[in-house]
């Protein structure tokens, strides 16, 4: 069926299940067996290509699928629960797709994120490969010539980085600006992570001017955003942008989404938490970005909980805006959800935050079922992920805590086709337990669903209501990003159980506190990643 006579998204008729300790064990057991089985399928379709040249970004290549498995290999122990059998050597299966050199392609010097570029994405790729891999206690050594790499793509976006991104030489190709895929955004987030492994001495050297320029990728990106909007726009449209941070293209538009916008760069901009810097440099930039926020929020309900797609607003023939986290409302949930998460830009936010959350929520829930398929970009995984960082915000957070019910009583779910029960007294829906518990429920049936897209299943209804990605197995576009968001449900799932198993154990409600000194549901946190390229809970010294 070709992609024109299938609708934007698929109505969602989905229940969301109960949140209870059987429920939450069922749904596990579903996920843990798509799990396997998406691995099956990844390990048989994706392998090092025979020409280096074809290997491909980590958005669309086989070196997202090799970051997909070193996911997978830090998160395995939560995959399992008591004598299941481990899951697979993801180790050995990250190491078949590393490239162990090259490819032998340019490196795209205006091209800073690793996760749209060839080169630069196959160099930090096998980097992450040594430091997850590394032996235990021993410190990262990483061969010259992808050090090198780095730190040419560093210095090519820390030179240009007062040059705003709209100037350019006629010959030069079209700048990224600020963005995840292809910008300083990207770069920035790479690094960090990179630099939270332990390198031996001699790439601390080598990378000592790489690590010491991040500070001056945060101020690029911040001084572009204003000077986006105080001169650059007014000099294309006549007046200020429409944002504090302002950042625009050539083609005169500000895009509003996560991997192309603003609001996957402000989600990595709060992320920076640990920026080496002191604390009035810190926070010089917090109001601006949380005032960015709230005009994007502003924009959101003036739109009834959509996000458009740019500013100014692209005309389209598409009966409802886009809703995927590339483009549409869902990066506007995943930078709500990073910036509740950290104390430090929290006490900025304003009424029209959870205006826009609510909103927001009620849109991707109903148009969320995209008939583009399970994946990341534009797909049901990246729809519900940031279901799944809410949950963990109102969820672990001190006022999230305090809103936890006490224990309940009997339920029942279907999952998989088959009925769960819980003992006590009757419980109340998911939809009246703590807010943290809605978002997951939510999560979950989302996540669930994905299972019926292409090329999980391939089955004549998923043949029917969804077509088969451009790049099936890849990271943003097919099965290895949606693996990768049923492992972060599993971590979720584990840090959810251990509450309750807490709960049921102290006979009282919970404090941060208790949560914090328990070891067992500290390491299922440790384990939990955020969305591919974004994060959302800090960094993880991954991707």
């Amino acid at each position: 069926m070709g992609d024109r006579q299938l609708p934007q998204y698929h109505q969602n008729n989905l229940s969301p299940p109960k949140i209870d300790k059987q429920s939450l064990q069922a749904i596990f057991r579903e996920l843990q067996s798509a799990i396997r089985h998406a691995v099956e399928l990844l390990q048989n379709n994706v392998s090092l290509p025979d020409d280096p040249k074809e290997y491909g970004s980590i958005y669309s290549g086989t070196a997202g699928v090799a970051l997909a498995f070193m996911r997978l290999h830090y998160q395995a122990k939560s995959l399992v629960m008591d004598d299941d059998p481990p899951m697979p050597d993801f180790g050995a299966l990250t190491r078949e797709r590393v490239l162990p050199t090259g490819p032998p392609v340019r490196l795209d010097t205006k091209r800073f994120s690793p996760l749209g570029t060839r080169k630069f994405g196959a160099v930090y790729v096998r980097s992450l490969e040594k430091c997850f891999f590394k032996r235990k206690n021993a410190e990262v050594h990483l061969r010259a010539n992808d050090v090198g790499d780095i730190a040419a793509v560093e210095m090519h976006a820390s030179r240009d980085a007062e040059i705003p991104p709209i100037y350019r030489y006629p010959d030069e190709p079209e700048s990224p600006g600020e963005e995840v895929l292809y910008g300083r955004a990207g770069l920035l987030w790479a690094l960090l992570n990179l630099q939270a492994h332990p390198f031996d001495n001699g790439n601390q050297y080598s990378f000592r001017w790489v690590f010491a320029h991040t500070k001056s990728l945060i101020d690029a990106i911040i001084i572009n955003g204003k000077i986006s909007r105080t001169k650059t726009w007014v000099e294309k449209h006549g007046e200020e942008g429409p944002l504090p941070l302002t950042w625009m293209r050539e083609d005169g538009r500000c895009n509003l989404g996560a991997i192309h916008g603003v609001c996957g760069t402000l989600t990595i901009l709060l992320q920076c938490s640990e920026w080496d810097l002191e604390p009035d440099e810190k926070s010089s930039h917090y109001p601006i970005i949380a005032d960015t926020i709230t005009e994007l929020c502003k924009i959101c309900i003036s739109n009834n909980g959509h996000l458009p797609t740019s500013l100014p607003v692209r005309p389209s023939k598409r009966a409802s805006p886009l809703v995927q986290i590339c483009h549409g409302v869902p990066g506007l949930l995943l930078l709500l959800a990073t910036a509740k998460n950290f104390s430090y830009i929290a006490k900025y936010e304003q009424p029209e935050w959870n205006e826009a959350l609510r909103l927001g929520t009620e849109r991707v829930w109903e148009e969320g079922l995209l008939s583009k398929g399970g994946g990341v970009c534009h797909g049901h995984a990246g729809n519900a992920w940031p279901f799944l960082l809410l949950h963990v915000v109102h969820g672990y957070s001190k006022k999230g805590l305090e809103q936890t019910p006490k224990p309940e009583a009997e339920s029942s779910t279907q999952i998989g086709g088959h009925v769960t029960r819980s003992a006590g007294r009757k419980k109340a829906s998911a939809e009246e337990d703590s807010p943290g518990d809605s978002y997951l429920s939510k999560a979950l049936a989302m996540l669930l669903y994905a299972r019926k897209t292409q090329p999980f299943s391939d089955s004549a209804e998923a043949r029917r209501n969804f077509r088969i990605p451009d790049r099936p197995y890849s990271l943003f576009e097919g099965l290895a990003g949606t693996v990768c968001a049923w492992a972060d449900a599993c971590v979720v799932i584990r840090m959810r159980l251990r509450k309750m198993e807490l709960a049921e154990e102290l006979g009282r409600p919970l404090t941060q506190e208790d949560m914090k000194t328990d070891e067992t549901w500290e390491q299922h946190s440790a384990r939990l990643l955020g969305i591919v390229g974004f994060g959302g809970m800090g960094l993880t010294g991954g991707l």
